[in-house]
């Protein structure tokens, strides 16, 4: 790839990976010292921070943000990082020089590697850390102790020279159209809808409704609601009563043990921090009502099917809602790996004639119909929690854009426009 604009030739790409993953490995954050940096790199960061005063920001926290780029390089540069051909050949990487070949390109498949530069300083505190492909790979505190000096100024070379060629693009005009015209797809963000996932993968539509029948898919779209309106009126609520429409969940889901007593059956699916559940009569509704106005807390006596932080189903208990002094039921589990479960689990309590809710229904009604809006985030971003990248938006499940089948997804996708990098009016020529 032909760049319009210069790159640093200083470092080729397997280097600069080298160098991110190793400053960006957690294992160097010593507790209570900062990681240590020769001299030369200190100077040559005290002057990153210097050009990079140039730069516009509207950010919060001041950081710069810039797209920097690296060449790829020749075999040789690769095999001073992942070992020679014979070397390879030797530990049984590689069978012939063809697959050593393949593997250099495999590894680095791109004639140029763009990296996401973010620098953020606090001048207040004395504060600067550099982030490179959303890693952090420099970090100066002065209000720690420098721990042992690692001399990286080759790669402090590197990031001097390619950030002030890439001002230098900004300046002269060639580097916000450059970036909107050549950036990788892999390194974008955007939204693509989930019937349009769906079209291109079947496999993926057939999973995901593989244990809905129609019946059970127009039933919610009907009646799914987050409203307690109209609910029916539960007055009185014990422990054993909260088990027993669990279990009507978990049967509802085939899930294992239903021969055993709906209190066994939640201490095996739920999470079982109780927050002392077990600890009341379980027919006391007065036992039931006071354990929920004073609870231990702190626990997780709603998770009842057990999951990550986003990826289990919650029932929780309300109360006042339908009714001053009744109960309802609240279903909760918008993640894509387990809403047909709680879909499942609304329609069993519905069915038994409970006051019960969906929270989330109109989303996951939508991602019935295949209308939801799924986030493509960069392939340096992990594709969990990343909301904030889509202000606005009610999209909940992220991905990274498939290698496999890029062109394919590309057509289908909305991408965001990429933000344009100012200079300030008195920036230094």
């Amino acid at each position: 790839m032909s760049l319009p604009f210069d790159i640093s030739e200083k470092l080729k790409s397997v280097q600069v990976r080298h160098y991110v993953e190793w400053l960006g490995r957690d294992s160097h954050c010593g507790y209570g010292f900062a990681f240590g940096y020769d001299e030369k790199s200190y100077r040559l960061i005290d002057e990153l921070f210097q050009m990079l005063q140039d730069v516009e920001t509207d950010d919060e926290d001041g950081a710069k943000e810039l797209w920097l780029c690296a060449r790829r390089g020749t075999i040789d540069d690769f095999a001073k990082q992942y070992g020679t051909y014979e070397e390879n050949l030797k530990d049984g990487t590689v069978k012939n020089q063809k697959e050593y070949e393949d593997y250099w390109k495999s590894e680095f498949p791109d004639e140029v590697e763009w990296y996401r530069f973010v620098a953020v300083e606090h001048t207040d505190i004395k504060y600067r850390c550099v982030f490179l492909s959303n890693k952090q790979v420099l970090e100066m505190d002065k209000r720690l102790e420098s721990g042992y000096t690692h001399d990286i100024s080759e790669f402090t070379e590197w990031l001097v020279d390619a950030v002030k060629l890439t001002i230098e693009a900004v300046r002269n005009g060639t580097y916000n159209e450059s970036v909107a015209r050549l950036l990788p797809y892999k390194h974008r963000t955007g939204v693509i809808t989930r019937a349009g996932l769906w079209k291109l993968y079947p496999e993926e539509k057939e999973s995901f409704f593989e244990a809905l029948t129609q019946e059970d898919v127009d039933e919610f779209l009907a009646t799914g609601t987050e409203d307690c309106t109209g609910l029916p009126e539960l007055k009185e609520m014990t422990a054993n009563d909260f088990y027993r429409f669990c279990a009507l969940g978990y049967a509802a889901n085939n899930y294992d043990g239903q021969a055993f007593a709906p209190k066994a059956q939640y201490y095996r699916h739920a999470d079982g921090r109780d927050d002392g559940l077990k600890k009341i009569d379980p027919d006391s509704a007065e036992a039931f009502a006071d354990w929920l106005e004073n609870r231990e807390k702190g626990g997780h006596p709603w998770e009842v099917c057990r999951g990550g932080n986003s990826t289990h189903v919650s029932l929780y208990v309300g109360l006042g809602r339908v009714a001053e002094g009744c109960y309802h039921l609240a279903l909760a589990a918008k993640s894509y790996g387990r809403c047909v479960e709680a879909i499942k689990f609304y329609l069993a309590l519905k069915h038994a004639g409970l006051p019960v809710i969906i929270y989330g229904a109109e989303f996951i009604k939508k991602r019935l119909l295949g209308l939801e809006r799924v986030g493509i985030v960069p392939n340096e971003v992990m594709p969990f929690y990343c909301h904030s990248r889509f202000p606005g938006e009610d999209v909940d499940s992220f991905r990274h854009l498939n290698h496999e089948n890029p062109d394919a997804e590309i057509a289908l996708i909305e991408w965001q426009p990429i933000k344009p990098v100012k200079l300030k009016e008195n920036a230094h020529e």
